[in-house]
């Protein structure tokens, strides 16, 4: 059986190759060896349209699984931006309550100060 009719090889490269040894009067062993040799070093090197397809599926939910994490993080960062925002509205609040309370200190001290005068 020769290269050309089996079944593993399949590949026109590779036949073609084989066949222009053969025309080129190379031994039959020598020309399968380089075209089983070729075969096996294009299966295992190049890559194929399915090869290809699954890299790009595979990129594609690599970045999808990378982008659903970055819209988390971005979602978590407004939680936290919204919850400084409640922080400093407290603060304004206890601020506001501050100005109060020394309000009443400062009437607190006038009364004081009527007192030591009329006394």
């Amino acid at each position: 059986m020769t290269l050309r009719h089996c079944h593993i090889t399949g590949k026109k490269t590779t036949l073609a190759i084989y066949d222009a040894l053969m025309q080129a009067r190379i031994p039959q062993s020598a020309a399968r060896g380089v075209a089983e040799a070729l075969e096996k070093d294009m299966e295992a090197l190049l890559a194929t349209k399915t090869d290809l397809r699954l890299l790009g599926a595979e990129t594609a939910s690599s970045f999808e699984r990378v982008w659903r994490c970055f819209d988390q993080m971005e979602h978590r960062f407004a939680q936290v931006y919204q919850r400084f925002e409640q922080i400093d509205q407290r603060f304004e609040q206890i601020d506001k309550r501050f100005e109060q309370i020394d309000k009443r200190f400062e009437q607190v001290d006038q009364r004081f100060d009527l007192l030591d005068q009329r006394s």
